[in-house]
């Protein structure tokens, strides 16, 4: 019923007795987080980066200063978001690292973009801020440096990541990034990333090399990369290689790439 009644108030936008009851009687980070939000939007921007810290201080609820941060930049306030990030950032907030990384490397600031990116990536385990930076190097058309920095997301035990957001940028047509992303998370032996880097070889012309990422992708665990490149041999008429590459794909386990050989009369 308090805090009912307590939302209330805040609807009300009565927000001095509203934090009075919160304080005095019942302490919730979730609150003080809707409250400082309800600040935001009233433009009292001073009491509402006080409450968002007290929440987060609290509870560690980020509800107050994302939703202020938010506000600052629909009404353009991307300096002022900045600092609220910029806190955020020092409590942990991926979500404010990928933010603020973005912003600093709009500004022309590099080193603090990375800077920012590697904290967020060694220091709190979290890759998105590294990952966007990429991809922005990547699109300003400095693939050496995305491509170190995918090196660098790989090294920290982040191929899945890195897999997900190529899978992500091939859907939207994204090529440029999506190759360099899967190119380094197969060099660290990912095995869906070294079946894509396979087909991405061969689409190529590049047939022993493809070969060569469809046989690490099976040791890998991944037997599926030879069976797909077996079929792509197939429908191009090479009937040889084809039988050849199920043969090895079976060998490694592919159920697809076994029936495949029983169903045209080899022995798999």
């Amino acid at each position: 019923m308090l805090r009912w009644f307590t939302r209330r108030l805040i609807d009300l936008r009565r927000f001095e007795r509203a934090e009075q009851i919160i304080e005095g009687h019942c302490l919730d980070g979730f609150l003080l987080g809707e409250l400082s939000a309800a600040l935001g939007l009233a433009s009292h921007y001073k009491e509402a980066e006080r409450l968002a810290r007290r929440a987060y201080e609290v509870s560690g609820n980020r509800n107050g200063q994302r939703s202020l941060a938010h506000h600052l930049l629909t009404l353009g306030m991307r300096h002022s978001a900045a600092r609220i990030y910029s806190w955020a950032v020092d409590t942990g907030d991926s979500v404010a690292a990928r933010w603020l990384t973005a912003y600093h490397e709009a500004r022309g600031d590099r080193i603090a973009a990375e800077r920012l990116a590697h904290t967020a990536l060694t220091e709190y385990g979290s890759p998105s801020a590294a990952l966007a930076l990429a991809q922005l190097r990547v699109t300003a058309g400095a693939s050496d440096d995305a491509q170190r920095l995918c090196r660098h997301i790989a090294d920290h035990g982040h191929t899945d990541a890195l897999v997900a957001f190529a899978r992500e940028r091939s859907d939207h047509r994204d090529h440029a990034t999506a190759t360099c992303f899967y190119s380094a998370a197969a060099a660290a032996k990912h095995p869906k990333a070294l079946e894509w880097m396979s087909w991405h070889r061969e689409g190529r012309g590049h047939h022993q090399h493809a070969e060569d990422l469809a046989h690490a992708a099976a040791a890998a665990g991944n037997s599926h990369a030879l069976h797909g490149l077996a079929q792509l041999r197939f429908f191009n008429g090479d009937i040889h290689d084809a039988q050849r590459l199920n043969r090895a794909a079976a060998l490694a386990g592919s159920a697809s790439a076994r029936e495949w050989l029983i169903r045209r009369g080899f022995q798999p």
